[in-house]
């Protein structure tokens, strides 16, 4: 599951105290964003399921399809 914006990583990891699986990008691990405001973060919650939090500096929409390559390619140990 993918959330797109600020608000849902404080959300995941402060209000709904979601293990964080890896953090990526700004502030993480790098995994060869082209954009350097780009913060993710992984959680997991307690039945498996995968929680993807992204944001970066001017807008909360989606990656483009390269950036989302890169994403996949680095989340892959966890799928």
């Amino acid at each position: 599951m993918f959330a797109f914006g600020a608000e849902w990583l404080g959300l995941l990891e402060h209000r709904l105290h979601l293990p964080v699986v890896d953090r990526l990008g700004r502030n993480g691990r790098d995994y060869g964003s082209t954009v350097p405001s780009r913060s993710v973060v992984v959680f997991e919650d307690a039945h498996g399921l995968l929680l993807i939090a992204e944001r970066h500096a001017g807008s909360a929409g989606p990656p483009i399809s390269d950036e989302t390559r890169r994403l996949r390619d680095a989340i892959g140990p966890y799928r």
